[in-house]
């Protein structure tokens, strides 16, 4: 297993968002797309009740690492 210093946004597959309120989604948008570089991982974004720690956005990011063989 690689430490998690080695993820690069460029690796990126998939993004799962959670946002605490709708209206978080937008500025979650906006964010998402000067921070992560083109062409953008696939993306799901869900409004969830009570994220952990009273966070009002909470990103889970699948990437590859390496290349395989």
């Amino acid at each position: 297993m690689r430490p998690y210093r080695s993820y690069s946004p460029d690796n990126g597959e998939l993004v799962s968002v959670g946002v605490a309120e709708q209206c978080d989604a937008m500025l979650t948008n906006a964010v998402y797309a000067r921070r992560i570089p083109a062409p953008h991982p696939a993306r799901t974004t869900l409004q969830a009740a009570g994220l952990p720690l009273g966070a009002k956005v909470q990103l889970d990011a699948v990437a590859t690492v390496g290349s395989p063989g």
